[in-house]
């Protein structure tokens, strides 16, 4: 009698195990979805729709100043959960500047923010490009990638594209040099794209440059498993000269600190054309 109606609670049980499981897939499927915006010292646009909640996430724990009296909460309410803003607009109003302070650092973000009658939803998490505090492994990759601002005038190669692209992102804006060979060119794709086999692996474009016929893209790489992996260079897809990872190769589990790294792809071709090709050439690995 035990068995039967342990059977029949099973069989009841299945249909709730099932949409949870449901839940849980499309709560995956929308921390996929994401824009990513660099932090380069020029404000960052934030709009929020009237009525609705729209997440704003940093790095590191920062701290919100709010400078003008007029943005009360009236307008807007903003709960700062260690790095994560969430934002409601009560009501429409015109773009107000905040100060968001990065707490180990002291490094102030600015951002324009605006209450909208309709507009994007999706969360924005901001990228530090003049982050110094990411942990790296080898020593010998921190040289490798500030070594090349020595050279600012030499041609564009895969070497010295795949070095400025680096030092734009992770190197101290004190130490950046600027090379007339290389400047910013469009990417031509989506705000998330299908980088490697299976889905391991999130990965959302930041910034292209080109130099000569080459073109470096950075793309931001995100571990959607609960457990360690490591980038495969094999695993990639697209047609790239080289594939460097940086600063990390092996990310730990999605959620926890080490989750992501980036990538610097060097292509003949602009990214999103490249990434539609399929070709054999030699690959690269960590910087």
């Amino acid at each position: 009698m035990n068995k039967i109606l342990v059977l029949m609670i099973m069989l009841l049980c299945l249909p709730l195990l099932a949409n949870a499981q449901a839940v849980s897939t499309l709560n995956d499927a929308a921390q996929l979805q994401a824009e990513h915006v660099v932090w380069n010292k020029l404000p960052i646009q934030f709009s929020v729709v009237v009525g609705k909640e729209r997440l704003l996430s940093f790095p590191e724990k920062v701290k919100v100043v709010n400078d003008d009296p007029a943005l009360t909460s009236e307008k807007v309410s903003i709960l700062n959960n260690s790095g994560t803003l969430y934002i409601k607009a009560k009501q429409v109003f015109e773009p107000v500047r905040l100060r968001i302070v990065v707490v180990s650092t002291g490094e102030t973000i600015l951002v324009d923010l605006s209450g909208v009658a309709s507009g994007d939803d999706l969360p924005v998490e901001v990228v530090l490009a003049s982050n110094t505090s990411v942990n790296i492994n080898n020593a010998t990759q921190s040289n490798s990638a500030t070594e090349g601002t020595k050279k600012n005038n030499e041609t564009a190669n895969v070497v010295s594209l795949t070095r400025f692209a680096t030092q734009q992102l992770y190197s101290p804006t004190r130490l950046l040099e600027e090379n007339s060979n290389i400047y910013r060119t469009p990417m031509y794709t989506q705000k998330t794209v299908v980088l490697t086999s299976g889905d391991s692996l999130a990965a959302f474009p930041l910034i292209s440059w080109r130099g000569g016929d080459l073109y470096v893209t950075a793309v931001l790489l995100r571990n959607n498993l609960h457990q360690a992996i490591s980038i495969n260079p094999n695993s990639f897809l697209g047609c790239w000269q080289s594939i460097s990872v940086y600063p990390l190769t092996t990310l730990s589990a999605m959620g926890s600190q080490g989750d992501r790294s980036t990538v610097f792809l060097v292509s003949s071709a602009p990214f999103g054309d490249a990434l539609k090709q399929n070709c054999q050439v030699s690959r690269g690995g960590s910087l």
